[in-house]
């Protein structure tokens, strides 16, 4: 179970940076799975524990964002 975590966040991360669908994503991993010969959960778990050395997001996508978040509610269908 721990290791289907790791492997949905490491695909999350994916298809947020690249645009991708879940299936892509999970490929990609698979994809350097082979090409590495390294276990897909071992590269989903490296790459979790690597993501804070990306940038921080720029004030205008963390915005943006917060403004998504907090008006969720309003988009819901009833």
């Amino acid at each position: 179970m721990e290791s289907r975590a790791s492997i949905e966040q490491a695909k999350g991360v994916l298809i947020r940076i690249y645009g991708i669908s879940a299936d892509q994503a999970f490929k990609v991993l698979v994809w350097l799975s082979q090409e590495s010969n390294t276990r897909v959960r071992d590269l989903a778990e490296q790459l979790m524990a690597e993501l804070p050395r990306l940038p921080v997001a720029q004030d205008t996508t963390v915005a943006a964002f917060d403004h998504i978040l907090l008006t969720l509610h309003e988009r819901i269908p009833h």
